[in-house]
């Protein structure tokens, strides 16, 4: 990392608890159409919107009244003791969610998170459309079972946005297909 980029950090090294990095799909898995989809769309990694608020705002910490959704497990980073005191729960068997989780008790218990995008990492995981989907239906079950063990989790759509969700769920984009099978996840663990 360059000087200049290093010099705010630095300045916000008091106040640094926990850095998360960038992670974009590893091209030596070959990268599907929906691969390609879910990262441009935000649906597996939502680094497009941290992009958009580093510029409005020019802080590189995630705002805290969110920052648990960014929490992502496959590049963080932050002090072992942290960790030691704030571990994943036992309690939680489903994939999916766990991190998001993990960062509600990060942030209410004061860590704040950093965005680093020049901290790159590759996902070497390949996914066709039918994973893909699975793997939306199985985040409904999860969410579904986390909000039971963690009432504040804040992912299950509720009111307007349930109502919205169903109504995108016709649409016959990618959009609307992992909508669907997110919300099949939902009602089958209801």
């Amino acid at each position: 990392m360059s000087y200049e980029k290093q010099a705010p950090l630095k300045a916000q090294s008091s106040k640094l608890k926990a850095v998360l990095g960038f992670t974009t799909w590893d091209p030596a898995v070959g990268i599907t159409p929906v691969m390609k989809w879910l990262e441009k769309s935000g649906w597996q990694f939502g680094y497009q919107a941290l992009d958009k608020m580093r510029r409005i705002d020019c802080d590189s910490f995630i705002p805290r009244n969110f920052q648990h959704r960014y929490t992502y497990t496959s590049h963080i980073s932050l002090p072992l003791s942290i960790a030691k005191k704030k571990l994943f729960r036992t309690d939680i068997h489903l994939y999916g969610w766990e991190d998001i989780e993990w960062g509600m008790r990060l942030r209410d218990s004061g860590v704040r998170l950093l965005y680093a995008p020049d901290a790159k990492a590759l996902h070497h995981h390949r996914m066709t459309l039918e994973e893909s989907l699975r793997r939306m239906e199985t985040l409904g079950h999860s969410a579904v079972e986390i909000q039971k063990k963690v009432p504040e989790f804040d992912r299950v759509p509720k009111g307007w946005k349930l109502f919205t969700y169903r109504l995108l769920a016709l649409l016959p984009t990618l959009a609307g297909k992992h909508r669907k099978a997110f919300l099949s996840g939902l009602s089958e663990k209801r």
